[in-house]
């Protein structure tokens, strides 16, 4: 039979892995509060699907809240959050003009 000792430390790196992510940190608790009028996993939410990108997101929560963030912090808070939204290629500057019949 294995030791417990032995058990134990097969088992912790895949516990730690699963449930890093999920646990709150200080950090995070903090800007939950400090968040005005919505949790932070709904603001990610929808800041992501409006095609704003993690970089910008960790700012805009960084000047929101007074907490520095980072943006790898963010994605590993959230690793389940909507991918974002596409961004449009722009139209072409030069639209050639319609006929006009006289």
């Amino acid at each position: 039979m294995m030791p417990l000792r032995h058990a134990w430390r097969s088992l912790t790196p895949s516990v730690l892995q699963c449930n890093i992510h999920r646990m709150a940190t200080p950090t995070r608790e903090l800007i939950e509060l400090r968040l005005p009028g919505v949790s932070l996993a709904a603001f990610v939410s929808q800041r992501r699907r409006a095609g704003v990108g993690w970089r910008l997101l960790a700012d805009e929560v960084t000047e929101l809240t007074g907490v520095t963030v980072s943006f790898a912090t963010l994605r590993r808070w959230f690793p389940d959050a909507p991918k974002r939204k596409p961004l449009r290629p722009t139209p072409h500057r030069f639209i050639p003009k319609q006929d006009i019949p006289a």
